[in-house]
């Protein structure tokens, strides 16, 4: 173990590579192969438990950078971190019904870590635990022993990489490095796919959600009220000057319905004020469905049930192919489906198709083993069969 002190292994890694390992295990294995000197890894805390049917609270993943050699990294701003070993746990999640279920195993690697002594900032305030787990990548697979001896392999070379002495994996069971890997993209950071709970969750790390739009809400709320203020001003003005019937229905109606414009507009920023997350759920992958722009709680947890602001869940059959479709100057990563087309997210070209990539990857590891056809795709399959059964005229 390395007796360097805090941070001196950091200033000396010149543009070390930024690795999401939450989103992509072969990212991670490959650049601890290709970084000499240092990496970022994008690191996570364990989440809370859930509160059905929503998910567990979403929490904002943190940068943390480790050197080669070195068992001392930084998360964020707090540097002298500790690596203490490298452990690895896998979940069985079960999907589907009685009639057709199926199982997936999630393997997560884990780093045992030790806190530096912070200062307090009240002496009576207990002590904080120093010694804390991270999450630094996660992978499905659909046998139990191939994912755990994956996430074993892994975690093995993270911890080759740290210089922690650590048991090597049962040779009979590691896998092959990947002949390639897929370098993340300027802006990639902005956007995280990792697992909350049972379901795989496409997040805009940078989007507040209603929120962004409180402050619009407020500002119509007040002019619709002060609109209708003067309306009722020149109602009041009309009534005392004797005005025609049909004046004084006019102005009352519109008093009327900017009064209940100022109201809505106040509610709909009501609400928006109260959602505290500080990310927005684009898309979720789970149990063989996928849910564009899910609902979700005041806190950000996605709603598990399968529906989402779009409609009902899509089953993975349903989905015909992942494209990047360019519009003007905009990209969107864009779900061909039985259903018709939905857009999932927009951004550079360079990050839709990285993402349009994750998510191809994604939807054959939820899906079921067996394909059923939907009643969508038997409606297409008839009217296919009827149009190549009519004569051509």
């Amino acid at each position: 173990m390395s007796s360097a002190p805090p941070g001196a292994e950091h200033d000396a890694v010149e543009q070390p590579s930024w690795v999401d390992g939450l989103a992509s295990d072969r990212s991670l294995r490959a650049a601890l192969e290709r970084s000499p000197r240092g990496l970022r890894l994008r690191v996570a805390r364990p989440r809370a438990d859930a509160a059905p049917p929503y998910a567990p609270t979403p929490d904002a993943p943190q940068d943390a950078r480790f050197a080669r050699g070195s068992a001392r990294f930084a998360v964020e701003s707090v540097d002298g971190v500790e690596a203490l070993a490298l452990t690895t746990s896998t979940d069985t999640l079960r999907w589907g019904d009685e009639a057709s279920s199926f199982e997936r195993f999630l393997g997560r690697v884990w780093v045992e870590a030790r806190w530096p002594e912070l200062p307090k900032r009240d002496p009576v305030e207990p002590d904080a635990p120093r010694e804390k787990r991270l999450l630094v990548a996660e992978l499905l697979g659909e046998e139990h022993d191939d994912t755990e001896a994956r996430a074993k392999e892994l975690a093995h070379a993270l911890a080759s990489y740290l210089g922690l002495e650590q048991a090597t994996p049962d040779q009979s069971s590691q896998t092959t490095a990947p002949e390639h890997d897929e370098h993340a993209p300027e802006g990639a950071r902005r956007y995280s796919l990792r697992f909350e709970g049972e379901h795989l969750v496409l997040r805009d790390l940078e989007s507040a959600g209603p929120k962004q739009g409180a402050g619009l809400y407020v500002l119509l709320s007040l002019v619709f009220g002060g609109l209708s203020v003067y309306t009722l001003l020149e109602l009041s003005k009309a009534w005392s000057g004797g005005g025609t019937s049909g004046a004084l229905l006019g102005l009352g109606a519109l008093s009327a319905i900017l009064v209940l414009a100022s109201y809505a507009m106040a509610s709909v920023a009501r609400f928006s004020y109260a959602y505290v997350a500080t990310s927005t759920p684009l898309a979720w992958f789970a149990d063989d469905r996928v849910v564009v722009a899910p609902w979700v709680s005041r806190e950000g947890a996605i709603d598990t049930q399968p529906e989402g602001r779009y409609g009902a869940a899509i089953r993975i059959a349903e989905v015909e192919r992942v494209v990047v479709d360019e519009r003007a100057d905009a990209h969107t990563v864009k779900l061909e489906t039985a259903h018709g087309p939905i857009d999932v997210l927009s951004a550079t070209r360079e990050l839709c198709e990285h993402w349009a990539k994750a998510i191809e990857a994604a939807l054959p590891r939820v899906a079921a083993p067996r394909k059923k056809a939907t009643a969508v795709m038997r409606a297409r399959a008839r009217r296919e069969g009827s149009a190549a059964s009519e004569p051509a005229s």
